[in-house]
């Protein structure tokens, strides 16, 4: 990562974003404290979505009602790319996300809406409403909104990942796993989609599925063997050292 310049830098941001890979994002700013003026705007906007997930929502809030007050730059036909710039839309976006991470659930809806009427042909304030309905305990109205979202972006893995989630606290096992299978399917690399798998397995109390689905999890994400442990669904179907066990055969170590 080191060798790319800003501007290969701040793509590599925006992938990030995109597959919400929000450790990644942080290490990509961490290797952009400057740069040229043109990508300034396009660095504080990661900047601001950075502040907001590590719970700095007024400063997050600042920047992005900056951007937004902010005019995009003109059109230089001597450019052969737009300078990239966060548009209207997206900054109206994660302005509801940081409110809704700030606890301001009523202003997080106005501009998540304001968003979804802005463009309705794009799913992010869908999806994001979607997953604050679900967190506000409304999972009809939550499910409604992630339909709308995949119904804008059908190849929108965290969508089918949050409709699965809601599936599963419904005990509708069977439709979660189809969900999952889209999610998985999407992208394979999505950790935690794997890890419901195994969840949604082992709630059926299908041992060898849940441990296969554990060992790709625990490959892209060793960290989830925390969460595994934690999982009393989980721990019906294996014991301690057999998620142990798992976590050490997706390191590529040997049994303990």
């Amino acid at each position: 990562m080191s060798a790319l310049n800003a501007g290969e830098r701040l793509r590599l941001g925006r992938v990030a974003l995109a597959l919400e890979l929000y450790p990644t994002l942080d290490r990509v700013l961490g290797l952009l404290d400057a740069v040229p003026e043109p990508l300034t705007a396009e660095r504080n906007f990661m900047e601001a979505i950075s502040l907001a997930r590590r719970d700095r929502t007024v400063e997050a809030l600042a920047v992005l009602d900056y951007l937004a007050a902010e005019a995009p730059p003109p059109a230089d036909a001597r450019r052969p790319w737009p300078v990239p710039h966060p548009d209207a839309y997206e900054l109206t976006v994660w302005r509801g996300v940081t409110l809704m991470y700030a606890g301001q659930m009523d202003s997080a809806r106005e501009a998540l809406d304001a968003a979804a009427q802005r463009d309705p042909g794009r799913p992010e304030a869908y999806y994001f409403r979607g997953m604050l309905e679900a967190n506000a305990g409304r999972p009809d109205v939550a499910r409604n909104y992630l339909k709308n979202a995949l119904a804008g972006a059908a190849r929108l893995a965290p969508a089918w990942e949050a409709l699965a989630t809601l599936d599963l606290d419904a005990d509708k096992v069977e439709i979660a796993l189809q969900s999952l299978a889209r999610a998985v399917e999407i992208n394979p690399r999505r950790a935690t989609a794997h890890f419901l798998r195994a969840i949604a397995h082992a709630k059926l109390s299908q041992a060898e599925p849940a441990a296969a689905a554990l060992r790709v999890a625990f490959q892209l994400d060793p960290t989830l063997l925390s969460e595994a442990q934690q999982a009393d669904v989980l721990k019906r179907l294996f014991t301690p050292a057999q998620l142990d066990a798992l976590a050490a055969e997706a390191a590529g170590g040997d049994h303990p």
